[in-house]
């Protein structure tokens, strides 16, 4: 709002043997009112929610982002009451290991929507408010005629010009992580493994090039103790480079469509309304049945698996969990091959995981708008 002032007019005073300085203002030039508000809304969001798409619509890395006051309710969906900025983002930053953080930099609004580096489309950013129920109010939706999206360390700056000619300022200030992964290992400190028994023994499983992407697929179960079935059950699901499962395997980037001599990271997948856990994990057992003492995805490092010859293999691990603890050490047991060998172990291993045909890492997705 315009502030306005009065001013009473000064009488001049004419003194003799007085001079007027020639820098004093003259006291007739009527006052500079004060200019009007800059933006037509500001509003200080306090919520940075959204979705990560990776390169499955474009090149660029897609952040779908949304901006509010209120935030989405505990099951996902959008708070009522709520002014909501919604930002189909396009980077060449890729999100890392464990948390979704908004890449820093400046994206403009792109009215073409090429889902380049740099841009925000046209095409699926918008604006909405929500009712009382939470629901979207149908006439406050609006495009945006141009736009730009300044991010910097824990901080974000976005200015839209509508096309009604209102311009809207949104600033956050706050974490830029918009999504939480969820954390599934239950290890509280490092896990470190040193196994050289008789009884310890690893049964690799030929898959052929079961995910389609030219790479030999080999599902190795690890046992402490096979004749017991107690102690650490290791599951590992590897991509080799060639007919071997003897190799050294990093942790697969979903990123980076390079799958020869890699593991692909643990995490649980749900099918049918039940969770299964894929790829590579470390388990306790007793008696051949999980029991929960310890359950940790490997999610990152290496794994060497060597050929000590007569049936003896050596796995090395330098690894981590999805909490960031290590899980590091060596075991070195025999290698059950069904093609190799004719005699099946004492006791039966725990139940082999389901496996899932894909490689697509597909987050749990934030609800941003209501069904």
């Amino acid at each position: 709002m315009k502030r306005y002032f009065m001013f009473m007019a000064l009488a001049a005073l004419t003194l003799a043997g007085c001079k007027k300085d020639d820098t004093t203002t003259d006291p007739t030039t009527p006052p500079t009112e004060p200019e009007g508000p800059k933006y037509d809304v500001e509003l200080v969001a306090q919520h940075l929610d959204g979705e990560y798409y990776g390169t499955e619509y474009s090149d660029a890395y897609n952040y779908y982002i949304l901006l509010s006051d209120k935030g989405l309710d505990a099951d996902g969906y959008t708070a009522p009451d709520g002014k909501f900025y919604v930002l189909d983002i396009f980077s060449d930053t890729a999100v890392g290991d464990g948390e979704f953080v908004l890449p820093l930099g400046t994206y403009t609004l792109d009215p073409e929507s090429t889902m380049t580096a740099g841009t925000f489309t046209y095409e699926y950013s918008c604006y909405y408010e929500t009712d009382s129920d939470g629901w979207e109010i149908e006439e406050s939706l609006s495009t945006f005629k141009t736009g730009t999206l300044t991010v910097t360390a824990n901080k974000i700056d976005l200015v839209l010009e509508f096309y009604n000619g209102q311009l809207h300022h949104v600033t956050y200030e706050g974490s830029l992580v918009f999504y939480e992964t969820p954390k599934l290992s239950n290890l509280t400190e490092d896990l470190n493994i040193n196994i050289n028994s008789e009884s310890a023994i690893a049964m690799p499983e030929a898959w052929g090039d079961y995910y389609e992407v030219g790479c030999e697929n080999f599902a190795i179960n690890i046992l402490e103790d096979a004749y017991t079935a107690n102690g650490l059950f290791v599951i590992l699901d590897v991509l080799s480079g060639t007919d071997s499962y003897y190799r050294t395997y990093s942790a697969l980037d979903y990123n980076v469509e390079e799958y020869a001599d890699t593991f692909i990271p643990g995490e649980l997948i749900e099918e049918d309304g039940e969770l299964y856990n894929v790829g590579c994990w470390v388990f306790s057992a007793t008696d051949g049945e999980l029991d929960g003492e310890i359950m940790a995805p490997i999610t990152s490092g290496t794994i060497k698996f060597e050929d000590l010859g007569n049936y003896q293999g050596k796995f090395t691990l330098d690894c981590k969990d999805d909490r960031g603890n290590a899980i590091k050490g060596t075991i070195q047991c025999l290698v059950y091959d069904e093609s190799l060998m004719g005699v099946a172990p004492r006791k039966a291993a725990p139940a082999k995981v389901a496996k899932t045909n894909t490689l697509k890492k597909t987050p749990a997705k934030a609800k941003l708008f209501k069904k």
